[in-house]
């Protein structure tokens, strides 16, 4: 008996949702009698025009490029500075400056050497002439206080610029040991 009244509740419920389908049914015949709305207009196209490439005024494309110190920049500025590329690298010159402190001097019958600490807790024993820092750096004077290391900096066109760097003595753990002149 149960059943029974299941499937009528059901019938009944069924019935009544196709009666208010009937409402929908208006609305979208409503809609469909509207006038449809115009279709914009296509946008006008600009015609292509080809651009002839140049192989002489310009850079293949297809190649990698050059580094500044190339021959191209040598040629065209006879005074401009450059490094020494052909030089065998010195031990300090795979550390940044920044992460070289100097932390004394000792002197002998030579003259003075300056005691930098390198990243891992090396100290090196160095002198006027060596090369110190990425940066093509070379030390030009060793005093009880200081390192004066003159580096070169690329400037952009194929030239290299000087710059003196401090390095001053440190007696404490931080790095602020840097002038920049």
């Amino acid at each position: 008996m149960k059943y029974k009244i299941l499937i009528l509740f059901l019938s009944t419920v069924m019935i009544s949702g196709c009666e208010q389908n009937s409402d929908l049914q208006t609305y979208v015949a409503q809609v469909k009698a509207r006038p449809a709305q115009p279709i914009d207009p296509l946008p006008t196209i600009t015609p292509y025009e080809p651009m002839a490439f140049i192989a002489q005024e310009s850079r293949n494309p297809f190649i990698d490029p050059q580094p500044e110190q190339g021959q191209l920049f040598s040629k065209t500025k006879v005074k401009c500075i450059q490094p020494d590329i052909t030089r065998p690298k010195e031990e300090l010159e795979q550390y940044s400056l920044d992460n070289l402190m100097m932390k004394g001097t000792l002197s002998d019958d030579r003259g003075l050497w300056g005691l930098v600490l390198a990243p891992g807790g090396i100290v090196y024993r160095i002198t006027a002439d060596q090369y110190i820092g990425l940066n093509h750096g070379k030390i030009t004077k060793v005093t009880k206080n200081d390192i004066e290391v003159v580096e070169m900096i690329p400037d952009g066109s194929g030239c290299w610029n000087n710059r003196t760097t401090t390095l001053t003595l440190n007696t404490s753990t931080t790095n602020a040991n840097k002038k920049q002149g």
